[in-house]
């Protein structure tokens, strides 16, 4: 698929009480000339911010696909919630709490447990891995194939196994991040290698272009 508008989350936790806290979730303020986190009084301030940001990114025409953790509650609660989220195709990867899944085949793009698909940048083709967990290798990772996960929440952003393994999750990122946004990343990963490193590491051409 071509990479243009194609966008990637994970771990949004929509309608979970328990992450405000776990993860400090909240809106930012200033106390005395510091920025501190206000955390959300509850899941429906939580819900309409990650709703805003987005929709604040991701158009009607944009594929997104969401690495899982989407929601807590029951089918009423995931559908109420998908209404209002932008995207001509929405695909998930489940995650160890998306216990609702099982019940809503029929309102996402596909639901799978993992999935490889190929990003097209001009006249590359990127295999992409993606799954709830980082994993330490993947189908063809020794010949710059990417990785994108989440579970981990802030624990850690890039893979410490891999310079093209990212965490896409919502408490990293706070919005759904594109395909174009993560070449870039993984390229200034490249670059900031020592160079006896980089002259041994494979670099996909669009990853050169940028």
């Amino acid at each position: 698929m071509e990479a243009d508008n194609v966008f990637f989350t994970s771990d949004t936790h929509f309608s979970h009480k328990n992450i405000i806290r776990y993860e400090n979730r909240g809106k930012l303020s200033s106390y005395m000339g510091a920025e501190v986190t206000k955390p959300y009084k509850n899941t429906d301030g939580m819900n309409a911010d990650i709703i805003e940001s987005w929709n604040s990114v991701v158009d009607n025409d944009a594929i997104i696909f969401h690495l899982g953790d989407f929601c807590f509650g029951n089918k009423e609660e995931w559908l109420s919630i998908l209404s209002q989220l932008n995207g001509k195709e929405i695909h998930l990867v489940t995650g160890n709490h998306d216990k609702t899944a099982k019940q809503m085949s029929d309102h996402f793009t596909s639901i799978s447990n993992f999935k490889e698909i190929t990003l097209t940048f001009a006249d590359e083709k990127i295999p992409v891995t993606l799954s709830h967990y980082p994993m330490v290798v993947w189908n063809r990772s020794h010949y710059g194939a990417w990785q994108l996960f989440g579970h981990v929440h802030k624990m850690f952003k890039f893979n410490p196994h891999s310079l093209r393994s990212l965490n896409v999750g919502w408490d990293i990122w706070n919005s759904p991040i594109s395909a174009n946004y993560i070449a870039e990343l993984f390229y200034k990963q490249f670059v900031s290698l020592p160079i006896k490193m980089a002259l041994v590491i494979p670099l996909p051409k669009i990853l050169v272009r940028i």
